[in-house]
């Protein structure tokens, strides 16, 4: 399997000559030789005017929700424009420095999921072009949990923001190259998108599964599919065969494709006082606060879930920091077991159903402000359906609160077909 990045380096980087370059990436926009995006371009000349790096930063150094400066790398020594500062302001580039330049670059690892910000940065990124001579090429990467799965729901209008800027369900099964080409689309933006695709991508597959066992790219297939114009650039034959593809975590709290499994479940306690594993060596796969009883929850979730792909274990761990940081903390541990019946969002939901149930006393739901909101408790914007937490503090089996939230779903599951960029396999 090739990145886009693996056939921008076979390329040449030919659209790139001559032109004032922007990149848009953080520290997993290596090739499947692990070289760096920006390494290819100081090797060739071509010197980046401006780098923009995401929430996190360009290499990851930053926490979530936390504000990232402007600086000039010390890796590449180029200046880097934060586009997570501490205003909402700053998610979204200033038109004057994408005016600044001719091409822009794209190079980040979504991991399928709506939560996950770096679809809303592009996406504001392609609002901002609007109208613009901007190139941008968005170099496409694997969906690591594989680009079949839906699950979930759209956001209402009410519950739009930062971590649902997309409307698509919480678990959308695209690369982030299809969720900018639906973005483009769907807002009718008048943008110059170029995805530089995949090669050799099985989208039911994994990122971990991803197999070298397919055909290598032959002579005339796409090199570069620009959607919105249906240019078809042929390429020469690539002499390389599929491979598999490197996973460098694209977050700090993101080490693994397991974590990524559970993150569009486990990411619910966000919205809650209780501990996702922050402040450890296994976030989203570890869970729990010092008000909770590990036999108590295990039971009651494999009560609700008795066939979900899953197994439970007891855990007590000390976040180093985050939530309840150099505290003792009762929980469980996640392990999958079964991904073709494990269903995240569920799971997640389920979760918070029977901490609230359980520890009535003791949970609570965020009130703080969550990514740049005030006003609308974390859980709410999370979920994104309205009534579904009072549901679930009700004590509503999960398969009803999914079953609602899906069904806002319908249309995009019945459009998504069409708007593929890579074969489809079977779809449930």
């Amino acid at each position: 399997m090739l990145t886009g990045l693996d056939i921008l380096v076979q390329d040449g980087f030919t659209r790139c000559h001559g032109a004032r370059i922007g990149v848009l990436a953080n520290q997993c926009a290596v090739d499947s030789a692990g070289v760096h995006l920006v390494e290819h371009l100081l090797a060739r000349g071509l010197r980046p005017s401006l780098l923009f790096g995401p929430e996190h930063g360009l290499w990851s150094t930053h926490q979530d929700m936390e504000p990232v400066e402007g600086m000039v790398d010390p890796v590449f020594g180029l200046p880097v424009d934060s586009l997570y500062g501490d205003r909402e302001e700053s998610l979204a580039p200033a038109r004057d420095k994408l005016a600044a330049l001719d091409v822009l670059l794209i190079d980040l690892q979504d991991i399928g999921t709506r939560y996950y910000t770096y679809a809303a940065t592009v996406a504001k990124t392609l609002r901002v072009a609007h109208g613009s001579a901007l190139r941008i090429l968005l170099l496409d990467r694997q969906n690591p949990i594989d680009g079949v799965t839906v699950e979930g729901g759209l956001p209402d209008e009410s519950l739009r923001s930062y971590v649902g800027e997309l409307p698509v369900p919480h678990r959308h099964g695209l690369t982030l190259g299809e969720l900018a080409v639906a973005c483009a689309d769907d807002e009718k933006l008048d943008v110059d998108l170029t995805v530089v695709a995949l090669a050799g991508w099985d989208r039911s597959r994994y990122l971990d599964e991803q197999q070298a066992d397919g055909q290598p790219p032959t002579p005339g297939d796409p090199l570069i599919r620009n959607p919105q114009s249906a240019i078809r650039d042929r390429g020469h034959g690539i002499p390389c065969g599929p491979g598999i593809p490197l996973w460098v975590p694209p977050s700090p709290n993101m080490p693994t494709v397991e974590t990524a499994i559970v993150y569009p479940g486990l990411c619910l306690l966000e919205g809650t006082n209780v501990s996702e594993g922050r402040g450890t060596t296994t976030p989203f796969l570890l869970f729990g606060a010092p008000f909770v009883a590990p036999d108590k929850l295990r039971r009651c979730l494999g009560e609700e879930l008795p066939d979900g792909g899953f197994l439970l274990t007891s855990a007590c761990f000390r976040p180093q920091f985050g939530k309840w940081a150099g505290r003792l903390c009762n929980g469980l541990r996640l392990h999958v077991t079964d991904r073709s019946r494990f269903r995240p969002l569920r799971f997640g939901m389920a979760l918070v159903k029977w901490l609230r149930l359980l520890f009535p006393g003791e949970f609570k739901w965020r009130t703080q402000a969550y990514e740049f909101v005030d006003d609308r408790l974390a859980i709410d914007l999370l979920l994104g359906h309205p009534g579904a937490r009072e549901k679930l503090e009700a004590g509503a089996p999960v398969e009803e609160v999914a079953a609602a939230m899906e069904a806002t779903a319908a249309r995009f599951r019945e459009e998504r077909s069409g708007r593929l960029l890579y074969p489809r396999n079977e779809f449930p």
